[in-house]
């Protein structure tokens, strides 16, 4: 379980372009430490199994083949949300992971392609994501 997930973290790491961006800028959550941090990628994880993964990617980066690689790694994608915060479009993915939820994020200005990846165990609840705080301070 965790080797896929490490899969999708290095897949994010290698297709991101190295920008300079809202990303610089970012908030982290309260309870949230830094685990893993590069020019375009950052690891936060909470004392309650809850992890976040923070990448920029390059524009033409393709959201649709991203969540069909994740697809074939047992992603089961559950619910799509669109809405604007800022200058960024978001799309909102609820997914099922064996024994993980979570929440992922396409945050998209038009220069700029931002992932955000929420995880949680299977019974915690997703209802209040830290990343509005991310996601406020994308501006």
């Amino acid at each position: 379980m965790k080797s896929k997930f490490f899969v999708f973290l290095i897949i994010l790491i290698f297709t991101s372009a190295l920008a300079v961006s809202a990303y610089d800028n970012l908030t982290i959550p309260e309870n949230y430490t830094i685990v893993n941090e590069s020019d375009n990628f950052t690891f936060l994880e909470s004392d309650k199994y809850h992890s976040i993964s923070i990448s920029v990617m390059d524009n033409d980066t393709d959201k649709e083949l991203l969540k069909y690689m994740l697809e074939s790694s047992m992603y089961d994608f559950t619910y799509k949300d669109n809405y604007t915060k800022g200058s960024y479009d978001i799309e909102e993915n609820h997914y099922n992971q064996e024994y993980q939820r979570g929440i992922l994020y396409f945050c998209d200005n038009g220069d700029e392609l931002i992932v955000i990846d929420y995880k949680v165990p299977v019974l915690d609840d997703l209802s209040d994501s830290p990343v509005e705080v991310i996601l406020d301070s994308l501006g």
